[in-house]
């Protein structure tokens, strides 16, 4: 899972789009070992989520927009399919609410106060 991490070194979107395969094949690799059955698109999809929130891969938007722009028309079955899982989850995680940072607890008064 931490391909993600090395997305901005590939230079084609063909590179790009294969570094995403290996990612998403990992994952879905350790899902499976959980029961031993392939994990559906509602076990994967949130957990593809976590990853890339976590990786954070660097210039991740501008690799979509590279890919999509110059390689998408040319992908197809497999890669299509988890290209567009990969692209979704980057959309939902787009839209998705931060909570704003809970404001600092007062600091108890020192005994030089009194």
């Amino acid at each position: 899972m931490l391909q993600l991490r090395y997305l901005p070194v590939y230079r084609t979107p063909r590179d790009k789009v294969t570094c995403v395969l290996r990612c998403v094949r990992s994952l879905v690799s350790t899902l499976a070992l959980t029961d031993g059955s392939p994990p559906a698109a509602d076990d994967l999809t949130p957990t593809l989520v976590l990853v890339i929130i976590k990786v954070n891969p660097p210039s991740l938007l501008s690799t979509i927009e590279l890919v999509n722009a110059l390689g998408g028309s040319a992908l197809s079955g497999e890669a299509l399919y988890w290209w567009t899982q990969f692209c979704a989850a980057v959309a939902y995680i787009k839209t998705m609410d931060y909570p704003a940072a809970a404001p600092a607890p007062p600091a108890p008064p020192s005994s030089s106060d009194s």
